[in-house]
């Protein structure tokens, strides 16, 4: 200041956390509901990014906890070339308050399906 030696300039910043994405480096990360008849049939879905929305496959027979990867929809890297890529984790949620009739159907479904999930399980 006023002709005085050239000194140092300390920037602190704070960066508040997003309501839906949560930032680990480069990568985005977030938690994408999906219907029961969308996970096991699969389906083409929209989904928010940074720059909008973009659709994405949803693969048939997904589980609750599978993710998606959004090539190049992260953080731009800081030093560097490229992009992180956004990871949309898939949450399945049930029907609720299901019809007599959707009951009927889902009593059907059980009854044809004989796999046995808890095989593995001792339970003797």
């Amino acid at each position: 200041l006023n002709g005085g030696p050239p000194g140092d300039l300390y920037v602190i910043a704070k960066v508040r956390e997003h309501d839906f994405f949560v930032r680990k480096g480069d990568n985005l990360f977030c938690e994408i509901p999906v219907t029961l008849y969308e996970a096991v049939l699969g389906a083409k879905i929209r989904v928010p990014t940074l720059d909008g929305t973009t659709m994405v496959n949803i693969p048939p027979g997904s589980a609750s906890g599978d993710q998606v990867t959004l090539k190049g929809k992260g953080i731009p890297h800081l030093r560097g070339w490229g992009t992180g890529n956004q990871e949309c984790i898939l949450k399945i949620v049930l029907p609720q308050n299901l019809s007599r009739e959707q009951k009927k159907l889902f009593t059907q479904l059980r009854e044809l399906d004989q796999t046995d999930v808890r095989r593995h399980l001792k339970t003797g």
